[in-house]
């Protein structure tokens, strides 16, 4: 690349330097590979030179320095900055371009350091901007997603309460086509391994975002409208449905409240058949959502192994990404140390006045660069000297401080030695020292006294605990010696116990048993006392009533016997005769009940008495 700067040292001409970068591609570093002069004077044009320069360059001429030079460039008119360097007065053409080197050396760094800052605050922005796409991205997304719910919750719902039979929800619109995608992708990386995952199956999901920035304003503009009329045509779908079913409803409340004969059985008909279309409906939305539910499983599976496969992929990339920022520093600190060389090189070079041959002469170059070496390497070694020729000074110095020092402390520690007690206790150090003494001993005794104090407490309080634990322990075997005899008394009385139960539950099982055997019997017996007493009382009752006829007839025949005399023993007679006759047949059968009661009463006292009657 060619830089041309006006130098007014020549009468105006313009002197070249012509710099060669080569590129390594394993880390992007650029060196420094020649230096070469031109040396040929060329005229002065500002536009030819702006023109011939690249955009880049110009840019960077427009940042260094604006305002120092400017030349219009002859293709589009476009206006490049150049920068007028003045070096002074100069010798010869050799000075001359070492100096020009040494200042655009110069330039290039603060230009390379004003590219960095740029880089990095649009790095920054970039890094801002993206955020800020994720956030709008995510909260379209979101917005999207439950938008989609919620005109499926409507159709579920219109589904459930339609009444018609027809399913016109479900073909209303088309729920802005490019605007719903078919699956929610968040980022690039998964909608690519999710391509790749259902490649065979020949699904194509188109990404949401993807439609968005595919589609321009006016596009957007009208496929919103469309979904909102589209979410709007199924809310008021519901509400016809709702406003029908209350119809409905309200017609039966009439039909009912009429008191017609058959208006209940119209209702329930009419309620039947809409529970049974209902019925069906709901078992075809139960199955249609059943398969959604699986698919929307599978989906969810295949879906979350492909999200961890970009979490995966997304984690090699940030580490990527910081490997190469690392990298990024690395040639950025090695650029600006391989800059500052250079600058200290040209420096130097011009310093001691040697010569930088070209091309052509590249012995005389090695032979310069030896020279310059070794130049180097007496300088260091003049310095090095000078260095350790001041550290040697300075550590005579500190060894003759040190020495002092150590005079002054051994005569200082026999002057202490020396000293006379009397000095020692007349001093105020002392006194003070003997008075903090004495306090921290008037404290100690007294602490000493209540250590004393203390340990008497602790001991009487440890004898008296002991007591109590002894006495609780005897208050314990006591009382476990009681509990051991009342559980064996428990243990006799409940041995007893039991066998009394075992007595009692044979007892009962054969008084169960008798009463088993001794039901039927029991039965029959109740039955024949009952039936002799009902024949009892019809005696008592036919005996009063002959004792009835009997008072009649002796009342009768004391009548005859006062009217007619002789004629009273002969009806008396007559009629005791005809009272014989009419009570001889009816004595036999209470007798016969009699004997047959008492061979059952007979029967009945032979068996045991656990199965006689109560």
């Amino acid at each position: 690349r060619r830089y041309p700067f006006p130098e007014s040292g020549f009468g105006g001409q313009h002197t070249e330097i012509c710099c060669e970068y080569i590129k390594f591609k394993p880390y992007k570093r650029f060196r420094l590979w020649a230096l070469r002069m031109s040396g040929q004077k060329r005229a002065a044009d500002p536009c030819s030179s702006s023109s011939s320069a690249p955009p880049e360059k110009r840019r960077e001429r427009e940042v260094e320095d604006g305002g120092e030079g400017t030349g219009v460039g002859a293709g589009g008119g476009s206006t490049a900055v150049e920068t007028v360097i003045k070096l002074g007065g100069v010798s010869n053409s050799e000075e001359q371009d070492v100096k020009a080197l040494l200042v655009k050396n110069r330039k290039l760094g603060e230009a390379l350091d004003q590219r960095q800052v740029i880089e990095d605050e649009l790095r920054e922005r970039a890094e801002k901007l993206e955020t800020r796409q994720a956030t709008d991205d995510a909260s379209l997304l979101i917005l999207n997603r439950y938008w989609n719910q919620f005109d499926e919750n409507v159709r579920l719902i219109a589904r459930r309460y339609d009444q018609s039979g027809s399913e016109p929800v479900e073909h209303l619109t088309g729920e802005g086509r490019s605007l719903k995608p078919e699956t929610p992708e968040p980022d690039g990386d998964s909608n690519q391994e999710r391509v790749k995952d259902r490649g065979h199956q020949g699904e194509t999901a188109t990404s949401f975002l993807a439609t968005l920035a595919s589609s321009s304003s006016e596009e957007m503009e009208a496929e919103l409208q469309e979904r909102v009329e589209a979410s709007r045509q199924l809310t008021s779908r519901v509400v016809e449905i709702y406003t029908s079913l209350k119809n409905t409803v309200d017609s039966l409340e009439k039909e009912l409240d009429s008191g017609a004969d058959n208006s209940v059985w119209q209702v329930a008909s009419q309620l039947n058949t809409l529970l049974a279309s209902e019925n069906e409906r709901l078992r075809q939305l139960t199955d249609q959502l059943q398969q959604r539910h699986t698919h929307m499983t599978n989906e969810s599976r295949s879906l979350g192994r492909a999200m961890v496969r970009a979490e995966n992929r997304v984690g090699e990339l940030q580490v990527l990404i910081e490997e190469l920022q690392w990298d990024m520093e690395k040639i950025r600190r090695r650029e600006n140390r391989l800059n500052t060389h250079l600058g200290d090189v040209l420096e130097r070079v011009n310093s001691k006045g040697y010569k930088v041959c070209g091309e052509a002469s590249s012995v005389c170059g090695s032979i310069t660069i030896n020279k310059r070496k070794f130049e180097e390497m007496n300088s260091e070694l003049e310095e090095n000297r000078e260095l350790a020729e001041n550290r040697l000074s300075e550590l005579q110095k500190l060894q003759q401080d040190l020495q002092t020092v150590t005079q002054e402390n051994n005569n200082m520690r026999v002057e202490l030695c020396c000293r006379a007690a009397d000095v020692v206790r007349d001093s105020s150090e002392y006194r003070c020292l003997q008075s903090q003494f004495s306090v921290l001993y008037n404290e100690s005794l007294v602490l000493k006294a209540q250590l004393d104090e203390t340990r008497a407490r602790l001991n009487t309080t440890r004898t008296a605990r002991l007591r109590q634990l002894d006495h609780m322990e005897n208050d314990e075997v006591s009382l476990q010696r009681k509990v051991r005899t009342e559980v064996i008394q428990l243990e006799d009385t409940l041995a007893q116990v039991r066998k009394e139960y075992e007595m009692l539950r044979i007892e009962f099982e054969q008084t169960l048993a008798a009463n088993e055997q001794a039901g039927p019997i029991n039965k029959g017996m109740r039955h024949l006392i009952s039936t002799l007493q009902t024949h009892n009382q019809q005696l008592k009752g036919e005996v009063m009533k002959y004792k009835l006829r009997l008072r009649e007839a002796q009342s009768e025949l004391a009548q005859a016997r006062a009217m007619k005399g002789s004629s009273v023993l002969q009806s008396q007679s007559s009629t005791e005769l005809d009272v014989k006759e009419e009570t001889a047949p009816l004595l036999p059968q209470p007798l016969l009940v009699t004997s047959q009661s008492r061979q059952n009463l007979t029967m009945a006292q032979q068996r045991p008495p656990a199965l006689a009657p109560q």
